[in-house]
């Protein structure tokens, strides 16, 4: 049974939920997020059981959360079976008929067969007892023989023939038009450095990003704390690394698992001065410029909270240095590596 057919039922039924009390709760792990007015999620995981039954799959998991208002509701749909992962997005003028679309929806991806057994109504027996009778043939010979144009076509059989399991539908049929929804997310990140300072550094930084089915690009800035390296007892210097940088990514998806192959172009400002007693301090600003390719985990804990581990690494496209002055000559104290590693960590928030 396609996602259509169902959907054409549910339209062509009652508005109404008719679920009979006697029949237990589904087993799909249901997490709903409804508004006042609207059917609740006691009522959804009722009509659930009232099409799965309470032998659903172990491992189904759905997500809905219906927005709106009188007139214009949106319903979007995260289902989970095993490790496969669907998303819908439902609209309608009536949130009861939309929840109950969103349920067939949920009930259709999670167990097509057990939906359809459901929905179809059991073949009609003839009661013990009744026989139907035999046509027998004509026994005059002067009646008239009746004109092939109005004689009844041959019967047929019109009961379909048994499909399979194999060939019946495991969730709605994909179509080729169908474009992935672009998702807009907020992260903020914190973590170590080596290489982006004259030592080892911690840093935080913040990140907006639009996904696209497998595709994602992100804005980040960042900060990476200031250290310092002494030249002597008495001198030294300290730097600071803030900029920004462009990623893009590569998503690679399982389940809960996503994990994302990136690359993407840094542009920062490294800014610092001399430390000491015998420094006469001087504030400088220089450009720092790279390329960066890496690797992360994010884990969905929710359908708009995930964890994220990320490692990159930096190669410089321009390495600024500090130095210190006396009245004769110039000592080169830093100079920015060729390479660069980072390790961050932290939360990631679906905008929508």
């Amino acid at each position: 049974m396609g996602l259509g057919a169902v959907l054409g039922w549910a339209l062509a039924s009652p508005v109404a939920f008719v679920t009979p009390p006697e029949i237990p709760p589904t087993s799909v792990e249901l997490r709903w997020e409804t508004v006042p007015s609207c059917p609740s999620r006691q009522r959804v995981r009722e009509e659930l059981g009232a099409l799965l039954g309470p032998a659903a799959p172990a491992e189904a998991r759905a997500h809905g959360t219906l927005r709106g208002r009188e007139g214009a509701y949106a319903l979007q749909l995260e289902i989970e079976v095993g490790e496969r992962r669907e998303q819908r997005q439902l609209e309608a003028a009536d949130c009861t008929l939309l929840t109950r679309a969103g349920v067939l929806v949920i009930a259709v991806t999670v167990d097509a067969l057990a939906v359809r057994a459901t929905l179809e109504p059991p073949p009609v027996q003839a009661p013990k007892g009744l026989v139907r009778p035999t046509p027998t043939e004509p026994t005059t010979t002067d009646q008239a023989e009746v004109p092939a144009a109005f004689a009844a076509p041959p019967a047929e059989d019109s009961a379909p023939e048994p499909r399979s399991a194999a060939a019946a539908p495991l969730g709605p049929a994909p179509t080729n038009d169908a474009k992935p929804p672009t998702h807009g997310t907020l992260g903020a990140s914190a973590g170590l450095a080596w290489g982006l300072n004259p030592a080892l550094a911690a840093g935080v930084s913040g990140e907006f990003g639009l996904e696209r089915g497998p595709l994602q690009l992100l804005v980040a800035g960042y900060h990476w704390f200031s250290r310092s390296t002494p030249q002597s007892a008495q001198t030294g210097v300290e730097a600071a690394l803030s900029g920004g940088l462009l990623r893009g990514c590569f998503v690679w998806s399982r389940a809960r698992f996503r994990f994302p192959l990136c690359g993407g172009i840094d542009l920062a400002a490294m800014h610092g001065g001399g430390v000491g007693t015998a420094v006469r301090r001087l504030d400088v600003v220089d450009l720092w410029a790279a390329v960066s390719a890496g690797a992360g985990l994010r884990v969905s804990v929710s359908p708009r909270f995930a964890l994220m581990a990320r490692v990159e690494t930096s190669f410089a496209l321009r390495r600024p240095a500090m130095a210190l002055l006396d009245a004769e000559t110039s000592t080169t104290t830093f100079r920015m590596p060729e390479v660069g590693v980072r390790l961050t960590t932290g939360p990631i928030f679906r905008l929508w």
